[in-house]
């Protein structure tokens, strides 16, 4: 366990020592961990996390201050497409 977070320690600092992309239309983030992710296992799947796009044909409940509700996300086929799409 102790060797993991040694490992993570150092992950994250080879990563903050990167050079700075620099604001551009054609940058793109997901673009950039999929190249970088061998290079930073672990930050790459908590990017994976932070950037996933929930999506389900299903409504689902939410706790919203101690209380459930129902919600429900509709999607037009347009963007159903274009979520498929990224995949590849």
């Amino acid at each position: 366990m102790k060797t993991n977070i040694v490992e993570s320690i150092g992950e994250l600092e080879k990563y903050l020592q990167e050079s700075v992309e620099h604001d551009s239309k054609m940058f793109n983030i997901l673009d950039w961990w999929k190249v970088n992710s061998p290079r930073f296992p672990i930050l790459s799947l908590m990017a994976r996390y932070m950037f996933v796009i929930p999506i389900s044909t299903n409504p689902f409940l939410a706790l919203v201050e101690g209380f459930w509700i129902r919600l429900e996300v509709l999607l037009t086929p347009k963007i159903v497409v274009s979520l498929i799409c990224t995949q590849d």
